[in-house]
């Protein structure tokens, strides 16, 4: 067991330190390409999307959680309900690594909406023991 949970925390760091060598490399003040700063990666689901199904959950960034939550109880009748968040060091790096490992969960190409809450968690989980 304890075998196991080192294996484990040593592909946790390579994978971090692949990470951050990713994002040293990247030229983000390049034109078109926003410059990437700390915040947080959130998943979220309300009434609305539930009509849909009961697995559908929108993941996206922002700076400030509070006034983006804001934004969508306004937007929606129904209250919005904050599952998951994580600070991140990177929001837009992050962002990009959470929808790959999540490809596959992706409702619409190109939008953020995703099903498999269980997954969408475990893959938080990840991103949480990075930072």
């Amino acid at each position: 067991m304890e075998e196991e949970e080192r294996q484990k925390e040593k592909k946790l760091k390579e994978l971090k330190e692949k990470v951050l060598n990713v994002s040293k490399s990247l030229t983000l003040e390049q034109e078109g390409i926003k410059k990437d700063v700390e915040g947080y990666l959130y998943c979220i689901t309300n009434g609305i999307y539930k009509i849909y199904s009961n697995d559908i959950y929108k993941i996206g960034n922002t700076i400030n959680i509070t006034q983006r939550i804001k934004n969508y109880d306004s937007k929606f009748f129904e209250e919005t309900e904050v599952l998951l968040k994580v600070k991140v060091p990177y929001k837009y790096m992050f962002e990009t690594l959470l929808f790959n490992k999540l490809k596959k969960n992706r409702i619409i190409r190109r939008k953020e909406f995703f099903k498999d809450y269980e997954k969408i968690k475990e893959e938080f989980e990840v991103i949480e023991k990075m930072t």
